[in-house]
């Protein structure tokens, strides 16, 4: 199979995420540790000289220094928010690697900035047997699609079971997949585009009734494929594959 990268926000999200991480860091540890000292020897030597008055304004002025240290390290990038998108861009590698035993007639497009959508469609994949908007989460836990309702359920810290929802993946397939047969439609090549949702942790436990659109774990793509007939000849797949290669990313 053959493999092309447009655009992999999640992966750029992470690096500058763990960049500012590691500036923060470096810059604000020895600054904290630094201002620190320069207060308990000034307010030392300050005591030791009788101006008591002076020391506690000099020891209040570096306390309010070090707290506002603290507020900039606090606002920076959280460790649970890179360690979510991190989980996003292991997601995002599952799909190709899975996808390689699939033949040459094959093309998975990551990250493709369609026109008219409202993101990156997270993998499009084009071959014989189709073209396929797919959209890939990579949820751990119970998760639950009752026609377009969606939630989960999952042990968290300390082992307390956590719910919610997670959004509406199979709605964002489907847009996904609307708008890239929009865009195939202005250009006279074949849009018969199907949506598809999967997820791709290994842990993930699925309980569908009556979705929208299909929903598989990742180890069931190889198989899904297989059941599909065979719709496109080899000329028209490369003619659909260099136009979405052409693809650039959308400013933001």
């Amino acid at each position: 199979m053959r493999t092309f990268t447009i655009t992999s926000h999640v992966a750029d999200q992470v690096a500058a995420l763990e960049a500012s991480s590691v500036r923060r860091r470096v810059l604000l540890k020895p600054l904290s540790w630094g201002l620190f000292t320069l207060m308990v020897l000034g307010v030392g030597l300050l005591v030791f000289m009788g101006r008591t008055q002076m020391a506690l304004a000099v020891g209040g002025g570096g306390l309010i220094a070090l707290v506002l240290l603290g507020v900039v390290a606090v606002a920076g990038p959280k460790e649970r928010d890179i360690a979510i998108k991190r989980a996003g861009a292991a997601g995002e590698a599952v799909l190709p690697q899975l996808l390689r035993a699939l033949p040459d007639t094959y093309t998975l497009l990551n990250g493709v900035p369609v026109p008219g959508a409202r993101a990156d469609i997270d993998h499009v994949l084009v071959g014989p047997r189709g073209i396929w908007a797919i959209e890939a989460k990579h949820h751990v836990g119970m998760v639950q699609c009752v026609g377009d309702a969606w939630g989960y359920a999952r042990l968290g810290a300390g082992g307390i079971p956590r719910s919610g929802h997670i959004g509406n993946p199979s709605q964002q397939a489907r847009r996904a997949a609307e708008a890239l047969q929009r865009f195939l439609a202005q250009r006279r090549l074949p849009q018969h585009v199907q949506p598809l949702v999967v997820f791709t942790h290994p842990k993930v436990e699925l309980t569908l009734e009556a979705p929208t659109v299909p929903i598989i774990r990742a180890d069931e793509v190889l198989a899904f494929l297989a059941r599909s007939p065979d719709r496109l000849a080899p000329a028209t797949v490369d003619h659909l594959v260099d136009t979405l290669r052409k693809l650039r990313p959308l400013a933001s």
